[in-house]
């Protein structure tokens, strides 16, 4: 699995030479080199672009309203009435 940073190059191929699949943990290909991977047989995949926006959104927003809120503060101050009341 490799990230946008990593650079999938024939060095990277020559160092796996059984792989079959590369895995690409980001948006795109531009980190990959598509040529060299199709001349060896190696699949590449990413992460599809339009099915984790929403849940990237999702996630931010629930952050954001848990920061203004002071959500995680909370959670702690109660925690410890919790114990008492079991």
């Amino acid at each position: 699995m490799a990230l946008l940073t990593d650079k999938l190059d024939a060095d990277v191929f020559n160092a796996a030479p059984e792989a079959k699949i590369f895995a690409n943990y980001s948006v795109g290909f531009d980190n990959v080199d598509l040529d060299e991977a199709a001349q060896r047989g190696i699949m590449i995949t990413n992460t599809p672009g339009p099915m984790i926006t929403q849940a990237v959104a999702e996630h931010a927003f629930g952050l954001l309203i848990a920061a203004a809120s002071r959500f995680l503060e909370a959670d702690r101050g109660r925690r410890p009435l919790e114990r008492l009341c079991r």
